[in-house]
């Protein structure tokens, strides 16, 4: 850990699947999300966003020169299997990797929203919590 540096942050937009249909066959638009979340990070950590829209190198090689402490993977329905197989790489690479996303399925928002009622009642779910679709 370099000194004064608490952690090590990686934040990763992944290529979509080329099957896709999106903006990047048009235009390429900054990861503006992962800009955000960047944002909010305390400053005692360093933070890095990778594009790997734009960049050539695979995830290995900035995963190996950043040696990060955690790697946050963004992404829409789309990237699920990308998602998971970024995650599986890291490990690989590292088993002591943090890697996370915050995507989550339309059937685990509902499973969530579901819990929330029973557990916390309507009145606070409704208040405090995304109705299922309505998160990401």
């Amino acid at each position: 850990m370099e000194e004064g540096v608490d952690l090590k942050i990686l934040l990763v937009r992944p290529m979509p699947p080329k099957e896709t249909i999106g903006l990047k066959h048009i235009m390429i638009c900054e990861p503006l999300e992962l800009e955000y979340l960047a944002s909010n990070i305390d400053k005692a950590c360093d933070v890095e966003i990778l594009d790997m829209i734009i960049e050539k190198k695979p995830l290995k090689y900035f995963i190996e020169k950043y040696n990060p402490d955690i790697v946050g993977l963004t992404g829409y329905i789309t990237h699920v299997k990308v998602i998971k197989d970024y995650a599986k790489l890291i490990k690989e690479i590292n088993k002591d990797i943090i890697a996370f996303s915050g995507f989550r399925s339309y059937n685990y928002q509902k499973r969530l929203y579901e819990s929330s009622i029973q557990t916390e009642g309507l009145q606070y779910t409704e208040l405090y919590s995304a109705k299922p679709g309505h998160s990401e």
